[in-house]
């Protein structure tokens, strides 16, 4: 009876092990199916999912050199207005500190204190001003621009929706989201001159000019928009020219001065 089970165990055993070993030869022929050891040093040296980029050393050091560019990025704007708000602001406030400083009541700290918070308050009142008046423009132009740019991109966009031509339809598409980019851009100036508690004036509207390029400067829905601003900073074609004139860049002064009686055609 004793050998009779032994030898039973003995079998159990030898098929346990045979299962195991058919098993193991399945994945190995899964394996080689899927690309062997070629794939898997394929897959190490140039992975596809996220997952394995992730664990990539060149992946890394990208990652890592976005991260200090965009925190230098940050860090050079965070200077920038720091160093406008020392320009600008800092030569008015110890203007209005002068002005406030009083000494009647015989008691500095009391003196010191009534100066910072007349300074203060006059610095309030006159930025609450400049952005009153200057929010008030923006978003007028702002709704000019929205209507007329928003009306005609529609149109362009509708006179091509029935051509089935694949080239047209992603010239027409690389085309729309450049002018929206532009729009944006001059909006974006605009409202950042507004945010930094300036008046957005004829000297930031040429400024504006100067940015922009003779290719960009041509596009039909552009030139509207500048007409649209130039009609709330009210623009003379006198002062236009006179901007035109001290272009240095030929291409560029060539350009607006193409423009110019299509800004101007109503005077």
């Amino acid at each position: 009876m004793s050998h009779t089970n032994e030898a039973d165990a003995e079998q159990d055993k030898e098929e346990k092990k045979k299962r195991q070993q058919l098993r193991l030869d399945q994945e190995l022929i899964e394996f080689e199916e899927r690309g062997g050891f070629a794939q898997v040093l394929k897959d190490i040296f140039n992975p596809t999912d996220q997952a394995s980029m992730e664990l990539d050393s060149v992946y890394q050091l990208k990652q890592l050199c976005k991260a200090f560019y965009e925190k230098k990025e940050n860090l050079s704007k965070s200077l920038v207005q720091c160093l406008d708000a020392l320009a600008n602001e800092r030569p008015w406030t110890v203007k209005m500190k002068k002005k406030h400083f009083d000494t009647t009541s015989n008691n500095l700290l009391t003196d010191v204190e009534y100066m910072r918070i007349n300074a203060e308050r006059e610095r309030i009142k006159k930025y609450q001003e400049i952005t009153k008046g200057s929010a008030y423009t923006y978003y007028k132009i702002l709704k000019d621009l929205t209507e007329y740019c928003g009306k005609n991109l529609k149109e362009e966009l509708d006179k091509h929706k029935d051509n089935s031509d694949p080239q047209i339809k992603i010239k027409l598409a690389l085309k729309d989201a450049k002018l929206k980019n532009l729009l944006a851009y001059i909006t974006d100036f605009i409202k950042q001159v507004v945010e930094n508690g300036n008046v957005f004036s004829k000297p930031h509207f040429f400024m504006l000019l100067s940015n922009l390029s003779p290719e960009e400067i041509e596009e039909p829905v552009i030139i509207a928009s500048l007409k649209i601003i130039i009609g709330h900073l009210e623009v003379s074609e006198f002062e236009y020219v006179q901007f035109n004139q001290g272009v240095k860049d030929a291409a560029l002064q060539k350009a607006y001065f193409d423009i110019r009686t299509k800004i101007y055609e109503d005077e």
